[in-house]
């Protein structure tokens, strides 16, 4: 794909890919530096430009990302101690942080705490004894402590409703694939797959969800014949494919040898990623992707002329306002 972005643009990829794959960075003289931080901000990206570039613009972020995020971890493991006995896995920015050069790099927000539905009140309990209290009031599963806000949930479709059937099954079966209150990392991939096509329609679009996946795929050893296999019985291999082709034409990483695929079959089958029905479309356009025709736009062209049009408010994180925006 002909990538026509500005130099900070340019920048801003150089600089993940170089932290992705442990590269030291040097900056342009050319570089707007200022313009380089308004594409960082709204994907939380700003500890990482820090680390690679020493450049005291972006040091705010970094320290309010890296301070906060030892906070949270210091909390949460205060409440680890206090869950002994209680089966139970995380998800969400804690369980990926893990999977990038630095974690402590990772923007993060709430803990999602999945239990069993019998320990659910039990859970409850251990976090007002610590001295959390409901967030918001009238919320029973969610709690909050200084910066830390927990989920209670005792399955993962709460908050990642799914129309597959097969892709229920599959998040239903979360707990076969947990030991020592982690989720496999082969498993964990797909969920990612499967949260990461969620947001999309929900238009809750990061980009640094996708480099959660670029991280995960560049950092760990997964096993694609087991992913490949599960990502077919549950309809979400095209899907896959077409997240990890994106990965790879902008964070450079490889596609794995053993998926058979062709780059232009995958421009042809945009729509399959994006949900969307026709070139020219609007926001009532924008469907579930199982059940829409084909589309013959350019991944980069899709997301920039998609994107230019609409505005999904201040509190979404979205492309429109970093580096695919005009």
């Amino acid at each position: 794909m002909e990538k026509v972005l500005s130099s900070e643009k340019l920048f801003f990829f150089q600089v993940l890919m170089d932290y992705l794959f442990y590269r030291e960075t040097s900056t342009p003289d050319n570089i707007d530096e200022a313009r380089v931080l308004e594409l960082t901000q709204p994907h939380g990206l700003g500890a990482i430009f820090f680390e690679q570039t020493k450049n005291p613009i972006f040091a705010k972020d970094y320290l309010i990302i890296s301070s906060v995020n030892i906070i949270r971890e210091y909390l949460m493991s205060e409440i680890k101690e206090q869950l002994e006995g209680i089966d139970y896995f995380i998800v969400s920015e804690f369980e990926s942080a893990k999977y990038y050069p630095n974690s402590t790099c990772r923007g993060m927000e709430s803990v999602h705490l999945i239990v069993h539905k019998k320990d659910e009140k039990r859970v409850r309990e251990i976090l007002l004894a610590n001295e959390f209290s409901q967030y918001p009031k009238k919320r029973k599963q969610i709690f909050r402590k200084k910066s830390l806000i927990v989920e209670i949930h005792n399955n993962l479709n709460y908050h990642l409703s799914s129309d597959v059937k097969d892709t229920q099954k599959f998040l239903n079966e979360c707990w076969n694939y947990c030991a020592n209150h982690e989720l496999d990392k082969n498993y964990y991939f797909l969920y990612l797959i499967i949260r990461l096509k969620k947001q999309i329609l929900q238009k809750k679009i990061s980009f640094q969800n996708f480099f959660d996946i670029s991280c995960i795929v560049k950092n760990e050893n997964l096993d694609w014949n087991w992913i490949i296999q599960h990502a077919k019985q549950t309809n979400l291999f095209e899907y896959m494919v077409n997240i990890l082709s994106f990965c790879a034409e902008w964070m450079d990483i490889e596609m794995p040898s053993c998926i058979d695929y062709e780059m232009e079959d995958i421009i042809e089958q945009t729509n399959l990623m994006f949900a969307c029905a026709k070139e020219n479309t609007d926001m009532s356009d924008i469907v579930n992707f199982e059940k829409e025709g084909q589309c013959s736009m350019r991944i980069g062209d899709f997301i920039s002329n998609w994107l230019s049009q609409y505005s999904f408010g201040s509190k979404l994180i979205h492309l429109h306002n970093s580096f695919m925006g005009t």
